[in-house]
C-alpha cells in the first residue's frame, strides 16, 4: 500500500511538472510565434490520450491542471504552422488512439482532428498503415465516436477502399463500432 501511494504521489507530481512546462512553453509561444518556441510547445504536449486526458479533462471529480485554458492549448497544437504537417497529424493520431469521447477538452480535440484528416487522408494513411490493426481500429472509433456520429463514413475515406481494402475495413470497424457506442 505504501509503495502505490508513493508511485501515485510521483505519476502526480510527474504530471503537474509536465502540465508546468507545457504552460511556460504555451506562454512563450504566445509571445513570440517563432519556430523555436513552437517546437517546444509541440514538444511539450501530451503524446497520448491518457496525459491529455490528465491534463486538459476531468479525472474523475478532479479537472486536470489546464482544464480552464484547454481549448486555446489544443487551438494553439492544431495552428502549430512551423511544425511539419505529417509530425502533427503523427502526434495527433497517437493521442487519438485508445481514446473515447467526452465532452469539453476531448470533443475539441476530436473537433479539430476531424478536418486535418479528412484534408489530409493520404497522409492519415500513410502514418496508420504501419500500425496494428487495432490501433488502427482505435484511431477510427475516436474520430468518429460521440454522442450523434455521423451516419456514414465521410466520402474522403472512401478512395481508401480502392487503394487498401484491409485498411478500409478497419475504418469501417471503427465507425460500426462508434455508432454502436453513441448515447443515440
Amino acid at each position: 500500500m505504501k509503495s502505490l501511494l508513493v508511485s501515485l504521489s510521483i505519476a502526480l507530481l510527474f504530471q503537474g511538472f509536465n502540465a508546468q512546462k507545457l504552460e511556460l512553453s504555451f506562454n512563450r509561444l504566445l509571445s513570440a510565434d517563432t519556430q523555436i518556441n513552437q517546437l517546444l510547445y509541440f514538444n511539450s504536449f501530451p503524446s497520448d490520450f491518457e496525459t491529455f486526458k490528465r491534463t486538459f479533462d476531468y479525472v474523475g471529480e478532479t479537472p486536470g491542471p489546464l482544464y480552464e485554458k484547454s481549448f486555446d492549448y489544443i487551438s494553439r497544437f492544431y495552428a502549430l504552422d512551423k511544425i511539419p504537417k505529417k509530425e502533427r497529424l503523427q502526434t495527433a493520431i497517437n493521442i487519438s488512439i485508445n481514446g473515447n469521447w467526452e465532452a469539453d477538452a476531448i470533443s475539441q480535440f476530436q473537433h479539430n482532428l476531424k478536418p486535418l484528416v479528412l484534408e489530409n487522408v493520404n497522409l492519415t494513411y500513410e502514418i496508420l498503415k504501419v500500425r496494428q490493426p487495432n490501433e488502427i481500429e482505435s484511431f477510427f472509433y475516436f474520430l468518429f465516436s460521440g454522442p450523434h456520429p455521423q451516419q456514414t463514413i465521410p466520402a474522403q475515406l472512401h478512395k481508401l477502399q480502392e487503394l487498401d481494402k484491409s485498411f478500409h475495413n478497419h475504418i469501417s470497424n471503427g465507425h460500426k463500432k462508434a455508432k454502436m457506442d453513441s448515447e443515440h
